[in-house]
């Protein structure tokens, strides 16, 4: 034969070796998707023809390089492929990268598209040695709480459904809250790492704060039981309540 021809039909058995059967990408997950728990993995391969499985990599940098093998077998014999994945398996990160590749009847093979910047996140925040006990009772109006929040970003206390930001050191939250009124307060916290979140039960306490105030068009004037004398910018009618608000007396007079 000629070496011509020789020479043209090896060149042509190497480009067809280098073909490319065209791309597959995925459908899910999606671009910078946050994944937990049981997922589906979804690929689609845009030619007809048929795909018999795929195989895919989720690969971590930052979580030492953790890696996932997803095996997808074709569960509707077109163009697509789909498994379901647990993703407990690998270790909690947000920048995993989703790769693979797919293969049909003949084995040709498909290079899918892939996907970065995905997050997996399965480790909830634990809410532990949280203050005041339940039922705590306070004479002050003034409350203290802490708590240890394994795995948590953040915490945000809530008092009767408003919401205080606690303070963080390490594993360690705390606030002290002052000026509470007099009564049982519920309240509750929730935990969070940035993705996840945790809510505790819900406490109560109670506030029963001691000794009385004055109240009169100019403010109130806080008192104890032993007091005689006192004084206000203006007077008029004041009001004597001890400290549940229970009314006591009133007092007519100007104040100086």
């Amino acid at each position: 034969m000629n070496k011509k021809v020789i020479s043209l039909l090896s060149l042509m058995m190497v480009l067809v070796a280098g073909i490319a059967y065209g791309a597959c990408t995925f459908v899910s997950p999606s671009a910078s998707d946050i994944l937990k728990g049981t997922e589906v993995i979804n690929v689609s391969c845009a030619p007809a023809d048929e795909v018999i499985n795929c195989t895919t990599t989720a690969t971590s940098a930052t979580s030492g390089s953790s890696v996932a093998t997803i095996k997808l077998f074709n569960s509707t014999a077109d163009t697509g492929a789909n498994a379901t994945y647990n993703t407990v398996a690998v270790v909690d990160a947000s920048d995993y990268v989703f790769a693979g590749t797919c293969y049909n009847a003949s084995g040709d093979a498909y290079t899918i598209t892939s996907r970065t910047g995905i997050t997996i996140s399965n480790t909830i925040p634990v809410l532990t040695s949280i203050l005041p006990a339940d039922g705590n009772k306070d004479t002050d109006g003034s409350v203290s709480f802490s708590l240890t929040g394994t795995n948590a970003t953040s915490t945000t206390l809530f008092i009767e459904g408003y919401p205080y930001t606690m303070i963080e050191s390490s594993d360690a939250f705390s606030l002290t809250v002052s000026d509470l009124t007099n009564s049982v307060h519920s309240w509750y916290v929730i935990a969070s790492d940035g993705l996840n979140t945790t809510t505790s039960s819900t406490y109560t306490f109670e506030i029963s704060k001691q000794g009385g105030v004055f109240y009169d068009d100019a403010g109130e004037i806080t008192f104890t039981p032993t007091t005689t004398t006192t004084s206000n910018a203006k007077g008029f009618i004041a009001y004597i309540v001890n400290g549940l608000g229970k009314f006591i007396a009133s007092i007519v007079g100007i104040f100086q």
